[in-house]
This record gives C-alpha cells, sequence and structure tokens, in this order.
C-alpha cells in the first residue's frame, strides 16, 4: 500500500532482475553451436572485416554474402627497361636523375627570375641558347623593325647591348653590330654618337668606299674636322695603302691652304688607282687651286697638267653632264670665257643620266654662270634671259 515501493524499486532488486537477463542472453549460445565457417577467401578479401567476423544467430538460415571481386593481376615486367642488378649501379643512375633534374630545375629558375626582372631574357641568356648566328640574325630583324617603327631610342639600347665585349667574336658579325649603330644614331639625330660608331667601323673596314662615305656624312653632321683629321692620320700611319685615307687627308691638307701636300696625297692615291675619275679629278682641281695661289711660279706648265686631269676624267665619266660642267667651271675660273660658254651651253642641252635623280640635274647652275659671264661682258639682256628660263621658281 506504499507508493514509494511501487515507484521506486530497491538496488537489490535491480541488481537480481538485471543478472538473470544477462544469463538468459548468453545461454542460447552455449546450447546452439555456431553454424560452420565459410570456405576459405582469397588473400585479396582477407581485409574485409565483415568476411572474418562470425554470423549472428538471426542470419544463420540465410546464405552467405558473396566473396568480393578478386583484384586484376599485376602487369608483367616490362622487359625492354634495364633494371639493375648492382645496387651501386643503381644508386649512380639515380643520382645522375637528380643531378639532370636539378640543373633543368636551375635553368628554369634562371630564365623565370630573368622574366621577372627584365621583362625579357637577358642577351647573354638569349645568345647561349640559340647561339651566336641566330642570336645576330634576331638582333638584325629586330632593328630592322624598331628602325621602320621610328624607335630609335629602343634600337640604339638593343645595338649597346649586342655591343658589349666578348659577345660577338666574329669580326663580320662587329661590322654589322658596328654599322647598325651608325644608322641608328644617325637617324636619331646623334652625331657624336654616330661618329664614335662609325669610326669602330672605319677601324674594322679601313679600305671600304661606302664606309668612308658614310664616315664623311656623319663628319658633316658632327662637324668635329680637327679631331676626325686626327683619326684618319692615325689610321693611315696604321694602313699606308689605303687610299679612301690618302684622299681624307688630302682633302684637309686642301681645306688648310697646304695645295702641295693635297697634291702629294691624291698623287699617292692616284698611283693605287688611276683609273678612278674621282682621283683624277681631285688632281686636277689640286693643279687648279695651285695656279691661283701667288707661289706657283710656272702657271702656264700647272694649268695644262691640271686640263690633262681634267680630260682624263671626262674620258673615265663618259662625257655626261657632270663632265662638262666642271670643265666649264675649270675653265670659268682662269676666266678662260671662250671655252666655258661651249661646255655651259652643252649641259643646257644635256639632261642627267637618269630621268628620276632630277636632284643631280646641273642646268640651273649653268645657266646662272653663263649669266655670270654674260654680265661681266655687257649683255645683260642675255644673262636676263637665262635666269628667266631656268633660274625661275
Amino acid at each position: 500500500g506504499d507508493p514509494q515501493d511501487v515507484s521506486a524499486p530497491s538496488k537489490s532488486d535491480t541488481v537480481h532482475s538485471a543478472a538473470p537477463t544477462s544469463s538468459r542472453n548468453d545461454q542460447p549460445s552455449r546450447q546452439h553451436p555456431s553454424p560452420p565457417p565459410p570456405p576459405p577467401s582469397p588473400p585479396a578479401a582477407a581485409s574485409d572485416p565483415q568476411s572474418s567476423a562470425p554470423p549472428l544467430a538471426s542470419s544463420a538460415s540465410s546464405p552467405p554474402p558473396p566473396p568480393p571481386p578478386l583484384l586484376p593481376p599485376p602487369p608483367p615486367p616490362d622487359s625492354s627497361a634495364s633494371v639493375p642488378l648492382d645496387p651501386s649501379t643503381a644508386e649512380e643512375d639515380k643520382g645522375s636523375g637528380e643531378t639532370g633534374q636539378q640543373g633543368d630545375e636551375q635553368q628554369d629558375e634562371e630564365f623565370i627570375r630573368a622574366l621577372q626582372e627584365d621583362g625579357v631574357p637577358s642577351c647573354e641568356l638569349m645568345r647561349k641558347a640559340l647561339g651566336s648566328e641566330q642570336y645576330l640574325e634576331l638582333i638584325l630583324l629586330t632593328l630592322k623593325a624598331l628602325t621602320h617603327l621610328r624607335r630609335m631610342d629602343r634600337a640604339g639600347e638593343l645595338v649597346l647591348e649586342a655591343l658589349v665585349p666578348g659577345r660577338f667574336t666574329e669580326q663580320e658579325e662587329k661590322k654589322q653590330l658596328h654599322l647598325w649603330a651608325v644608322v641608328v644614331s644617325l637617324n636619331a639625330g646623334k652625331a657624336l654618337a654616330a661618329y664614335d660608331a662609325v669610326r669602330h667601323a672605319c677601324n674594322l673596314q679601313p679600305h671600304s668606299v661606302a664606309i668612308w662615305n658614310l664616315f664623311n656624312q656623319v663628319v658633316n653632321q658632327a662637324g668635329n674636322q680637327k679631331k676626325h683629321y686626327k683619326f684618319v692620320l692615325r689610321l693611315l700611319l696604321r694602313h699606308p695603302d689605303s687610299v679612301p685615307c690618302m684622299i681624307l687627308i688630302g682633302h684637309h691638307c686642301q681645306m688648310s691652304g697646304s695645295t702641295k701636300m693635297a697634291l702629294a696625297e691624291y698623287i699617292r692615291a692616284y698611283k693605287s688607282m688611276p683609273d678612278e675619275p674621282l682621283i683624277n679629278l681631285l688632281i686636277g682641281v689640286g693643279y687648279l687651286s695651285h695656279i691661283m695661289s701667288r707661289r706657283c711660279k710656272d702657271r702656264h706648265t700647272t694649268a695644262v697638267r691640271a686640263f690633262t686631269f681634267f680630260f682624263q676624267y671626262a674620258k673615265l665619266r663618259e662625257w655626261n653632264q657632270e663632265t662638262y660642267y666642271n670643265l666649264g667651271r675649270a675653265f670659268h675660273q682662269l676666266s678662260l670665257y671662250s671655252f666655258a660658254i661651249p661646255c655651259y651651253e652643252q649641259v643646257l642641252s644635256m639632261g642627267p643620266p637618269m630621268a628620276s635623280l632630277v636632284e643631280i640635274d646641273l642646268k640651273r647652275e649653268a645657266a646662272f654662270n653663263l649669266s655670270l659671264i654674260y654680265r661681266a661682258a655687257g649683255a645683260t639682256h642675255m644673262a636676263h634671259h637665262m635666269l628667266l628660263a631656268y633660274c625661275t621658281f
């Protein structure tokens, strides 16, 4: 009748009631034996925990689960691969492979570093990767493109980078790079830089007429006459047989008033190249200048010598418009008007050697000189007619 006894059993009752339950649960396992174990599974399935655990009593009547699928057999060994028999040989091969892999990684890191620092690989890296010939060809193509795009500053930087000492050792490669340095500097308006570059080109090719013509063009823009005279003189001492150096030294002597020294250099050049029209013209002009000086003792003999070379020059030039103008100018300087007028008139009747090259047409110069002769003779109307016909803009 006590409600406490119904709702809250004692501890002893709880223990006694739990003990028989555990004994009843364990009793069937002792009375009924476990079913026979399944057939042995392949070694690949031994790792499955379900296959090794005994089945439950409730599932004794159900069929056993199917065995897991067998793993595919390993592939046969490759007979073409060489397997080292000696462990030391294997270690050496492993070490060489690691060394080659480290070298490739080092080159990749160097290339990436160059890209990160400069934006493009350095010139030395490109030269090692491509070789000198292909690298030079790449530089020349890039210079042509930059010059066409008028990006002279970038082209100048590229040329200076390529002209680092030791980068190109062949003389022909240096010649091309120095010539491109001159071209880029001239187009950029840097006459002094062009002068430094053309000096290197002249040192490499002291006998090239084209290089010395480029040198004259650079000197005319730079304007450093005394500096270039010393350079040409030193180069002539190193190369006594250089005809362009002889001619340039003769020009400098002629400009400074030393006509005899100029003639001496021109005659030296004439001995080396007697069939050159320019040298014959220079000797004739030298004798003509000597006639006009007060130091000339025999003017008639000197005049004969001068026109001997003038006519030889005209013969080598095949008596074109240029030769008639120069002959008329020589007669005009000596006040031999009766010989000068026919030469100038011949110039007016002839055209330039090529119709497309209008800038070398000498008709205006010849007409102006004729007007001076007519005006000195008192024929002002003829002088006015010449100016109206040929010198009117």
